[in-house]
């Protein structure tokens, strides 16, 4: 799906989520930047979640660029890094592609 930093993933929800809660959960780190964008540092990668239909307490559709790359080597690629990120948050909520 992506492929190199700047890469973007939209996805929806099946039903609103409240994603902080969500990244809590998991213990992702993340910074709020304003109502509709969240920074998240997801294995050393830098994220950003736009949220494009709702607000991050009851997220409909979200967009997740990513940024920087991980500062470690990986063996996944960054369009791998950004599905697993997904699916991560996915098993906290019904999330589709």
């Amino acid at each position: 799906m992506a492929e190199e930093a700047g890469s973007t993933v939209h996805c929806e929800f099946e039903q609103p989520c409240d994603l902080l809660g969500i990244l809590d959960d998991l213990e992702i780190e993340y910074l709020d930047v304003d109502a509709e964008r969240t920074i998240a540092i997801y294995q050393s990668a830098i994220l950003m979640l736009i949220v494009n239909e709702g607000d991050f307490e009851a997220v409909r559709r979200l967009e997740v660029e990513l940024q920087e790359p991980p500062v470690h080597e990986t063996t996944a690629g960054p369009g791998e890094l950004l599905e697993t990120f997904l699916d991560e948050i996915g098993t906290s909520s019904a999330l589709t592609r």
